[in-house]
């Protein structure tokens, strides 16, 4: 049973990280693409 527990902590640690990762990925992509935007107008 606490191994289960441990597990869905670790899991929710790991998952907290890779949001994070995606978060900030998405951000940079949007930055991209209005830099492209103003460089078009």
């Amino acid at each position: 049973m606490y191994t289960n527990v441990y597990n869905d902590i670790i899991n929710m640690e790991t998952y907290r990280k890779y949001q994070k990762y995606d978060n900030t990925i998405s951000i940079v992509k949007t930055i991209r693409i209005n830099k492209k935007r103003k460089k078009d107008n």
